[in-house]
Protein backbone atom coordinates (compact mmCIF):
# COMPACT_ATOMS: atom_id res chain seq x y z
CA UNK A 1 0.00 0.00 0.00
CA UNK A 2 2.94 2.28 1.39
CA UNK A 3 4.27 1.87 -2.92
CA UNK A 4 1.08 3.10 -4.37
CA UNK A 5 1.05 6.04 -1.86
CA UNK A 6 4.78 6.82 -3.04
CA UNK A 7 3.75 6.17 -6.67
CA UNK A 8 0.45 8.74 -6.34
CA UNK A 9 2.40 11.13 -4.58
CA UNK A 10 5.04 11.34 -7.69
CA UNK A 11 3.08 11.48 -10.22
CA UNK A 12 1.29 14.59 -8.78
CA UNK A 13 4.61 16.05 -8.28
CA UNK A 14 5.66 15.44 -12.34
CA UNK A 15 2.54 16.28 -13.35
CA UNK A 16 2.17 19.85 -11.17
CA UNK A 17 6.33 20.45 -12.13
CA UNK A 18 5.16 19.98 -15.90
CA UNK A 19 2.41 21.85 -16.09
CA UNK A 20 4.52 24.74 -13.84
CA UNK A 21 7.52 24.43 -16.63
CA UNK A 22 4.93 24.73 -19.37
CA UNK A 23 3.62 27.86 -18.16
CA UNK A 24 6.85 29.60 -17.50
CA UNK A 25 7.96 28.62 -20.53
CA UNK A 26 5.32 29.67 -23.15
CA UNK A 27 4.27 33.09 -21.19
CA UNK A 28 5.52 35.40 -19.46
CA UNK A 29 9.29 36.80 -20.22
CA UNK A 30 9.10 35.10 -23.84
CA UNK A 31 9.37 37.80 -27.08
CA UNK A 32 9.36 37.10 -30.81
CA UNK A 33 12.48 37.32 -32.51
CA UNK A 34 11.02 37.61 -35.80
CA UNK A 35 7.47 38.98 -37.55
CA UNK A 36 4.52 37.65 -38.94
CA UNK A 37 3.18 38.79 -41.91
CA UNK A 38 0.09 40.34 -39.80
CA UNK A 39 2.54 42.54 -37.19
CA UNK A 40 4.31 43.78 -40.59
CA UNK A 41 1.35 45.10 -42.05
CA UNK A 42 0.41 47.07 -39.09
CA UNK A 43 1.00 50.49 -37.50
CA UNK A 44 4.46 50.09 -35.57
CA UNK A 45 4.40 48.56 -32.58
CA UNK A 46 7.07 46.40 -30.79
CA UNK A 47 4.76 44.57 -28.79
CA UNK A 48 5.75 41.03 -27.80
CA UNK A 49 8.92 41.36 -30.02
CA UNK A 50 12.39 41.49 -29.50
CA UNK A 51 14.71 41.86 -32.60
CA UNK A 52 16.47 44.21 -35.00
CA UNK A 53 15.63 45.65 -38.34
CA UNK A 54 11.38 45.23 -37.49
CA UNK A 55 9.82 46.37 -40.07
CA UNK A 56 6.10 47.75 -40.70
CA UNK A 57 4.07 48.66 -43.59
CA UNK A 58 0.75 51.11 -43.28
CA UNK A 59 -1.24 53.78 -44.17
CA UNK A 60 -0.49 56.60 -41.79
CA UNK A 61 -2.92 59.54 -40.01
CA UNK A 62 -2.54 61.42 -43.21
CA UNK A 63 -2.75 59.05 -45.86
CA UNK A 64 0.67 58.02 -46.36
CA UNK A 65 1.83 54.63 -47.21
CA UNK A 66 4.69 54.37 -44.38
CA UNK A 67 7.48 51.71 -44.18
CA UNK A 68 9.48 51.64 -41.04
CA UNK A 69 12.22 50.22 -39.71
CA UNK A 70 13.81 49.69 -36.30
CA UNK A 71 14.60 47.78 -33.19
CA UNK A 72 12.62 46.20 -30.86
CA UNK A 73 14.04 45.48 -27.70
CA UNK A 74 11.67 43.27 -24.88
CA UNK A 75 8.23 44.39 -26.45
CA UNK A 76 9.39 48.01 -26.51
CA UNK A 77 10.60 50.40 -29.02
CA UNK A 78 14.05 50.52 -28.64
CA UNK A 79 16.90 52.34 -31.14
CA UNK A 80 16.68 54.35 -33.93
CA UNK A 81 13.84 53.99 -36.63
CA UNK A 82 13.86 55.18 -40.00
CA UNK A 83 10.24 55.94 -41.85
CA UNK A 84 9.88 56.32 -45.83
CA UNK A 85 7.22 57.20 -48.00
CA UNK A 86 7.80 56.05 -51.62
CA UNK A 87 11.49 55.02 -50.77
CA UNK A 88 12.25 58.15 -49.49
CA UNK A 89 13.60 58.21 -45.94
CA UNK A 90 11.41 61.14 -44.47
CA UNK A 91 11.85 60.92 -40.74
CA UNK A 92 14.67 59.71 -38.47
CA UNK A 93 13.50 59.13 -34.90
CA UNK A 94 15.09 57.99 -31.38
CA UNK A 95 13.55 55.74 -29.05
CA UNK A 96 14.09 54.67 -25.72
CA UNK A 97 12.04 52.19 -24.00
CA UNK A 98 8.63 53.27 -26.00
CA UNK A 99 9.61 57.05 -25.10
CA UNK A 100 10.34 59.15 -28.33
CA UNK A 101 13.64 60.92 -27.38
CA UNK A 102 14.18 62.89 -30.90
CA UNK A 103 13.27 63.13 -34.52
CA UNK A 104 14.72 64.22 -37.34
CA UNK A 105 12.36 65.27 -40.14
CA UNK A 106 14.58 65.43 -43.60
CA UNK A 107 12.22 68.53 -44.22
CA UNK A 108 14.41 70.53 -42.08
CA UNK A 109 16.71 67.80 -40.79
CA UNK A 110 18.60 70.80 -38.64
CA UNK A 111 15.82 70.85 -36.53
CA UNK A 112 14.53 68.33 -34.10
CA UNK A 113 10.90 68.12 -34.35
CA UNK A 114 7.98 65.38 -32.89
CA UNK A 115 7.39 62.10 -35.79
CA UNK A 116 3.26 63.07 -35.86
CA UNK A 117 4.51 66.50 -36.58
CA UNK A 118 7.39 65.78 -38.92
CA UNK A 119 4.30 63.05 -40.87
CA UNK A 120 1.82 65.90 -40.81
CA UNK A 121 4.60 68.93 -42.48
CA UNK A 122 5.83 66.05 -45.10
CA UNK A 123 2.01 64.88 -45.80
CA UNK A 124 0.93 68.84 -46.92
CA UNK A 125 4.23 68.92 -48.56
CA UNK A 126 5.08 67.85 -52.15
CA UNK A 127 7.07 64.05 -51.15
CA UNK A 128 8.64 64.93 -54.37
CA UNK A 129 10.74 67.85 -53.25
CA UNK A 130 12.83 65.64 -50.52
CA UNK A 131 15.87 65.14 -51.57
CA UNK A 132 16.63 60.88 -51.56
CA UNK A 133 18.69 60.32 -48.08
CA UNK A 134 21.00 57.49 -48.29
CA UNK A 135 19.42 54.70 -45.98
CA UNK A 136 22.94 53.99 -44.36
CA UNK A 137 24.05 57.36 -43.75
CA UNK A 138 23.29 57.95 -40.10
CA UNK A 139 26.46 60.85 -39.12
CA UNK A 140 23.33 63.16 -39.21
CA UNK A 141 21.93 61.33 -36.71
CA UNK A 142 22.13 59.82 -32.66
CA UNK A 143 24.39 57.26 -32.61
CA UNK A 144 23.50 53.59 -32.05
CA UNK A 145 23.90 52.02 -28.45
Amino acid sequence: MSNFGIMKKTVAFLVLGTSVLMLTSCGGGKFQKFQTSEQMNTPFNCSGLHMRNAQWHFVDDFGQTVDAIGTCKKGMKHGNFKFSINGTVVAKTKYNKDIEIKSVCMLDPKNSVSLAFCMEQTAKSNIANIEPVDAEDDSDFLDEE
